[in-house]
């Protein structure tokens, strides 16, 4: 687990190597050592983590996971169980900025849903951050 934790949190960061290449990497040893509890364990963990604290990583990460879809899609679907569940507990808490972290990263994977996937849920935010605006404008007119 320490060297796939060191490699995912190198990822894209080394002129020197091929992002392409520390993706794939990634992703085998993942998908290899899927038995070992602690490194699929730490694998969630990890990448619900770079999410939210290197946003600039999700396009990268997004496509760690979506390589390991090909290689164990039951990796990837615990990964999307458990983003899910944060988005969920962070649209309770109003954590706004980790929905956002976690609707790009999940947008990132729109390949692996079915139908249109991601977008309603997408078009439906937007709608309501649309109509919560043009009410608090009216509010503040009113005044």
């Amino acid at each position: 687990m320490v060297r796939v934790r060191k490699q995912l949190v190198a990822l894209a960061e080394s002129p020197l190597k091929r992002v392409e290449d520390e993706m794939g990497l990634i992703a085998r040893t993942v998908c290899d050592n899927y038995e070992d509890e602690e490194l699929r364990e730490g694998f969630y963990d990890l990448v619900l983590q770079l999410v939210a604290e290197q946003p600039f990583k999700i396009p990268f990460v997004a496509a760690v996971v979506l390589q390991v879809n090909v290689l164990r899609s039951g990796m990837c679907e615990e990964v999307l169980r458990r983003a899910g569940e944060r988005v969920n507990a962070a649209v309770a808490k109003g954590e706004w900025r980790e929905v956002k972290l976690l609707m790009k990263f999940l947008g990132g994977l729109q390949g692996i849903f079915e139908g249109e996937g991601l977008w309603v849920t997408l078009q439906d935010f937007l709608t309501k951050a649309l109509d919560l605006q043009t009410e608090n404008n009216e509010e503040v007119s009113c005044l």
